[in-house]
Parts: C-alpha cells; sequence; structure tokens
C-alpha cells in the first residue's frame, strides 16, 4: 500500500479517517501537530524560560526535542530540562545541548523550584491519552477544576502550566520516538489502556472527546483565562501528575 500523500510506502493508518501515510509524513504530521497545539493555544511567548517536568520514555524524549527545536531559535527564550526519575532522557537532554536543570528529582517540589528558578513557564509532557483519561476520572468525582487544570494552558500556583503533547496520542508519541531511535513509551496506564480500547472500537473518539473537553472548558471559563487555582499539590488538584509522574 502507498501513502496517501505521496508514493512511499505506507506505514501507519489514522484510525479517524483511515488515511495511510508513509514514515516521512507521519513525522512531518506528529511534529506539526505539536508546533499547531504551541501556536494555537499560545504557549510560548518571546521571553519565556520554561520549566519542562520530563518524563521518561517516549513523551518526554519527544517533548524535550520539540520544545529545543522550536525555542532555540529564539535567543530570548531558555529551556530547562527536569528528568523526573528519567536518567536515560537526562543522558538525551546532554546529547541534545538542552539544559540540564538541578532541581528536584520529585514532581511534588517542581513548583517550589520553578519559582525559584525564574521559570515563566511550566511544560508537562501529558498526551493526548494522559488529557481524556484524567477528564473522564474528574468528570466521574464531578470536579470541575481539575477539568479546568487539563487545558492546553492554565494558571496554577502563580505559574501558567503547559502541555505541548496534549494533541499526540500515545501510540503515535511512541511510534515517533521509535523511528527517531531515542525513546521507547512505557506500559501505559490503566486509564489510557481504556481510552485506546474506545479507540480502536469506535475510531475517531479521541478526537470527538477532545472537541468535547474543550467545549466544556469554553462555557465554563474560555480557553484561555482560567485564573490561579489555589491550595497544595493534591491529587484532586493536580490530577494530570499522576499520569504524568507516578
Amino acid at each position: 500500500m502507498k501513502c496517501s500523500r505521496c508514493d512511499g510506502a505506507a506505514f501507519f493508518r489514522l484510525s479517524a479517517s483511515g488515511h495511510l501515510l508513509c514514515e516521512s509524513h507521519f513525522l512531518k504530521r506528529v511534529r506539526k501537530r505539536v508546533k499547531k497545539t504551541i501556536r494555537q493555544n499560545t504557549l510560548l511567548s518571546k521571553r519565556d524560560t520554561v520549566l519542562l517536568a520530563m518524563v521518561s520514555g517516549a513523551k518526554g524524549a519527544l517533548c524535550a526535542r520539540m520544545l529545543h527545536e522550536i525555542m532555540g531559535a529564539n535567543p530570548n527564550q531558555r529551556l530547562l530540562a527536569c528528568p523526573i526519575n528519567a536518567p536515560e532522557n537526562r543522558r538525551l537532554c546532554i546529547r541534545w545541548g538542552i539544559e540540564l536543570a538541578d532541581g528536584p528529582g520529585d514532581a511534588k517540589d517542581l513548583f517550589f523550584y520553578a519559582e525559584n528558578a525564574g521559570a515563566t513557564k511550566m511544560a508537562l509532557c501529558d498526551s493526548l491519552d494522559d488529557t481524556l483519561s484524567q477528564a473522564l476520572f474528574c468528570l466521574s468525582k464531578g470536579d470541575i477544576r481539575g477539568l479546568k487544570s487539563l487545558a492546553p494552558s492554565c494558571r496554577i500556583r502563580g505559574i501558567d502550566v503547559i502541555r505541548p503533547l496534549c494533541d499526540v496520542p500515545d501510540d503515535e508519541a511512541g511510534i515517533y520516538a521509535g523511528l527517531e531511535s531515542f525513546a521507547h513509551l512505557n506500559e501505559c496506564p490503566p486509564q489510557a489502556s481504556l481510552i485506546e480500547g474506545v479507540e480502536s472500537r469506535h475510531p475517531g473518539s479521541k478526537l470527538k472527546m477532545r472537541s468535547s473537553l474543550r467545549q466544556i472548558l469554553c462555557l465554563e471559563d474560555g480557553l484561555k483565562d482560567f485564573g490561579d487555582i489555589p491550595g497544595k499539590p493534591c491529587e484532586r488538584d493536580f490530577g494530570f501528575f499522576k499520569g504524568s509522574f507516578l
């Protein structure tokens, strides 16, 4: 079978549209999606200092690679990578020339460190699967504050938290990392497996759920201004840490 966009051999099928992609167009698609998420949601400003909470596996490596590629072109932006229990990603950062933060090895200390490091934003490596699974958890608990924290950008404890990979599914992050030979996706959490199961039975479900989540957020407060979410970093307030760091 041939790629739907060129004459190359196809190796990946998009579940929603059924289109086939070759390796080259698949890589371009993932990069384009991350850049579009950053641009449409204004995740980066001209003079940002971003602390990346870099998890292990493909998502952490992909997020670091994309932010380094985008921010490296702007001398006024600074990227600080803080690998969380991810020694393999620390080695990747050294290889790619990404500045490593002499910060905490525990996710619970990240907000305190970000403030002391002068970071204007904190980047999380949450994928589309992570976001949707946490959204289902929040809906089941009636936790509207938790839903607000799942936006591409929100303000928590005085710092803007961004999710550059929030539109990239787990499987695409893993395949991208495999093709680039820099990481492999760790085992999926149970919630992500549930989301993947729904997608396999009903292709296109992830995109529809993502659209529904954005509409809920728009109805509640709007996509760009969620206000500050006060309080201590507990599981209810920062449920997204559960999928990312633990």
